[in-house]
């Protein structure tokens, strides 16, 4: 199995070779003139993972080499006609044996560009960029070095969760992102995503899931992803913020607990003061105090901190 090289430009190794033409539909070969001869294109295999068919799948080019130099050049764009990737992709390529479905890894690498030598035959190559997965099955015919590159349909996503309050503080942000089209659809795509980060998705409609904590705030939107694009979301919580604490003893750790009007458990605290974002509503908070346990109900308004204080 080879690992992945050096990013680098375009090229055959062991001999320069000329560059990936994007604009080009169909499979060409150099003839021993330096002339392009056209020939039929490959068939057009299903994809699998997340990914719907695009019309153009790939671009590809073959070029005549020596026998036992023959291999693959692999790149990637986020749309057709758009520039090659220069960020990390992952490719894993393996070699399609007799039997079914088996094969060998024979590359495997994290780089913009996959450059290897490999045997003439079948082979399918994966390749992940982001949340986008895409695989393809590619023959490599002897004497014949092919360059290609995936037109992959992903764009990228961008979330902010914001909070307007009174009284500032601080609080964790998760977001899930659900998949409203596509292969994926109504299905969650990506988890635990950190606030501001950059997502690479399939070209589509998403709904985004905002949480904020400790506390139940929860606000959803929804967004479509363009190939070749960045989208960036902002998402306003409609909630409060109560803080609690317990008369002449406030500095002493305990466990809270903060329950809806029906019973259920909305947070769960630890601190002698400790703060909670809260959707609109009444609750009760229940505090251990010595051998007692101490209860008393709050209301929270959107945009508004409540200080909540338990007396023995």
């Amino acid at each position: 199995m080879q690992k992945a090289k050096k990013p680098g430009v375009l090229g055959a190794r062991g001999c320069r070779l000329r560059a990936v033409t994007l604009s080009l539909m169909v499979l060409g070969v150099i003839d021993a003139h330096g002339v392009m001869a056209a020939t039929q294109p490959l068939a057009s295999p299903e994809i699998t993972g997340s990914l719907p068919l695009p019309e153009a799948p790939y671009d590809q080019r073959a070029f005549i080499t020596r026998s036992g130099t023959e291999g693959f050049e692999l790149a990637a764009r986020l749309q057709e006609h758009g520039g090659i990737i220069t960020k990390p992709v992952s490719w894993r390529v393996f070699r399609i044996l007799t039997e079914p479905g088996s094969g060998d890894l024979v590359y495997e690498g994290t780089t913009p560009v996959a450059d290897f030598v490999a045997l003439p035959g079948d082979y399918r190559i994966d390749l992940e960029y982001g949340f986008a997965h895409y695989s393809r099955v590619i023959t490599l015919d002897p004497e014949r070095r092919q360059s290609i590159a995936f037109n992959l349909n992903v764009g990228g996503l961008r979330v902010l969760s914001r909070l307007a309050a009174d009284v500032p503080v601080a609080f964790a942000t998760s977001h899930r992102i659900f998949a409203l089209s596509g292969t994926s659809r109504a299905h969650l795509v990506a988890e635990d995503a950190v606030p501001g980060d950059l997502l690479r998705l399939p070209a589509g409609r998403y709904r985004i899931e905002s949480r904020l904590q400790p506390g139940n705030a929860v606000a959803r939107a929804e967004v479509e992803v363009k190939a070749g694009m960045l989208s960036a979301v902002e998402i306003d919580h409609k909630a409060g913020i109560a803080s609690f604490a317990i008369a002449d003893d406030a500095k002493r750790s305990r466990a809270w607990h903060i329950l809806s009007p029906s019973g259920q458990i909305a947070a769960t605290l630890d601190g002698s003061s400790p703060a909670v974002v809260l959707a609109p509503g009444t609750y009760w908070v229940q505090a251990a105090a010595g051998a007692n346990t101490i209860t008393r109900s709050f209301t929270v308004s959107a945009g508004k901190h409540v200080q909540v204080t338990l007396s023995r």
